[in-house]
């Protein structure tokens, strides 16, 4: 977990992400009509991300809360790294991405307003999906989250 505090304000800020998809923070403000100091809680409701990489695995408590994505660590994709580094080294072009597209897709969303995406087969994965540890709590809202955002 090298990419990830385990303690501090950073760190209660991941958590937070990871825990309750939105962001809460305490900052301290001046009181203008006592010139006190007072605590104010901001809080940004999500959806929220959080992607980090690393070379060490989560921690237990975190690693239930994130959905984890291992990378080939083999021979084989190193070699097609050095080769996409050569490539580059060599004058090599890259492919030009229209980002165009993605670019009208965020305008229609942004105009579209709210979404909401109900799937149908919840209760069928529910029964589906093996309850015998504690984490599939966290875990499950995970798989929902998955399917919500490849359905959107």
């Amino acid at each position: 977990m090298d990419s990830i505090p385990r303690e501090g304000p950073a760190a209660s800020a991941i958590r937070g992400i990871a825990n309750d998809a939105r962001m809460s923070y305490d900052t301290v403000d001046k009181d203008p009509e006592t010139g006190r100091s007072k605590t104010r809680t901001i809080i940004k409701e999500g959806p929220t991300g959080f992607i980090t990489t690393g070379t060490r695995p989560l921690d237990v408590q975190m690693a239930t809360r994130c959905l984890t994505v291992t990378l080939p660590d083999d021979e084989k994709q190193t070699r097609a790294i050095m080769r996409a580094e050569a490539s580059d080294a060599e004058g090599g072009k890259r492919a030009e991405i229209d980002v165009e597209p993605f670019h009208a897709h965020q305008r229609w969303l942004a105009a579209r307003g709210v979404r909401e995406i109900v799937i149908p087969f919840a209760h069928a994965l529910a029964d589906l999906v093996p309850a015998s540890a504690v984490r599939a709590r966290r875990d499950f809202k995970q798989i929902l989250t998955t399917v919500k955002t490849l359905a959107f």
